[in-house]
């Protein structure tokens, strides 16, 4: 190995003498120089083979910061579900998507229950991804996916009890979040106050059923008010545009909002049919547009929320067996339906932020029961 250093170190000194003796140019002659001094003091010393490189940030890693707590050490699990489930891609407008089953932290029991609507009763989804779950104990968990890409929910330990808040909440209640990110468990439930829950506290709020969404100022209480400052505001009727002969049961309902509109779901009858449609709607009530059909893609069973996404209208039809996400510009002009067909699964909530869509209900259990789910869409554009 010396030997090698040596004749490296006597090349470069000939080649040096050479170029001088033969008087050559001085620029050439300084070159000469600076590379033999390079690569004979890079022979001499080679770099040390122990030093490692510098470590790489975890996707973990990078949701620890983000989140403001420690996520990486928070054991999460798939919902035990009859068919495993799947991660799914396919093209939802403009843009491929992927579909997720997401995995829930184990540091909380189960969300099981003998019945479709009790495993998982309802989520909201804040504008910066935070999810918010009522669980079948009637208790409010708050979760934060710490994975950019697929979905792991973990437990949020600066809410309530190392994630889990008992809020005294009963049967019947859902949940609903605003644009500031206040969580409101309601319900139209009689003798039932609506629960604002801001900072950790639970207050009493509006009495009646609250509607409310973060990408939307708007807010209506009990399906026909249209809240203008705190729990007041002004009737409004949603009936404009729906057939006027379709029965009690079908009464147009608020179901969401598209940004300054109000999403109503009504019914038509055509040809001696139910044909279930959604209206966008002013604050005064009047019907801009409706969308659905008979039959084909923009046909829809129940469809009970919508939201923005991206610059367009997203409905969640809540078919049992077969929930799809239906998609609609702002013109009325059809986009697409996308199924949710990852794990057998009945919805009860959509949320929406950034580029994701969060869809939440029960699934059948590997076993007796029911479990809850949470699915993620993302890469909406």
């Amino acid at each position: 190995m010396k030997s090698n250093r040596r004749a490296s170190r006597r090349s470069c000194v000939d080649s040096l003498a050479a170029a001088l003796n033969k008087d050559v140019v001085k620029r050439t002659s300084l070159l000469l120089v600076a590379v033999c001094t390079f690569a004979c003091k890079g022979r001499s010393e080679p770099p040390p083979a122990d030093k490692a490189p510098a470590p790489v940030a975890s996707a973990s890693a990078t949701a620890k910061s983000g989140a403001g707590f420690d996520t990486t050490a928070a054991k999460v699990a798939l919902p035990t579900t009859q068919s495993s489930p799947e991660t799914k891609k396919a093209q939802f407008g403009p843009s491929e998507v992927t579909i997720d089953v997401c995995a829930l932290d184990t540091a909380a029991p189960p969300l099981a229950a003998s019945g479709w609507d009790d495993a998982l009763k309802s989520m909201a989804v804040t504008a910066d991804g935070t999810i918010y779950v009522l669980d079948h104990e009637n208790k409010l968990r708050r979760y934060v996916n710490r994975v950019k890409r697929g979905c792991e929910l973990v437990l949020d330990p600066r809410f309530g009890d190392k994630g889990v808040l008992d809020a005294s909440l009963g049967n019947g209640y859902g949940l609903a979040t605003d644009a500031a990110g206040v969580v409101y468990a309601t319900s139209g439930g009689i003798g039932m106050k609506s629960k604002r829950i801001a900072g950790g506290k639970v207050a009493d709020h509006c009495d009646g059923f609250l509607r409310v969404q973060p990408s939307s100022k708007l807010a209506v209480l009990s399906g026909n008010q249209l809240l203008e400052d705190g729990c007041k505001g002004k009737s409004v009727s949603f009936h404009d545009g729906f057939d006027p002969k379709a029965p009690e049961w079908a009464s147009p309902r608020v179901v969401g909002f598209f940004g300054d509109e109000i999403v109503v779901r009504g019914m038509d009858l055509e040809g001696g049919k139910e044909i279930r449609k959604v209206g966008l709607h002013g604050t005064d009530g009047k019907q801009r547009v409706k969308l659905g059909k008979a039959t084909g893609d923009e046909s829809m069973w129940s469809p009970d929320a919508a939201t923005t996404c991206a610059d367009d209208l997203c409905v969640f039809d809540m078919t049992r067996g077969s929930p799809s996400l239906l998609r609609w510009k702002k013109d009325g002009s059809f986009v697409q339906k996308l199924k949710l067909d990852v794990v057998d699964f009945a919805g009860r909530s959509l949320g929406a932020s950034g580029g994701s869509l969060w869809v939440a209900g029960g699934a059948s259990a590997k076993g007796p029961g029911i479990v809850g789910v949470v699915i993620r869409v993302a890469g909406v554009e």
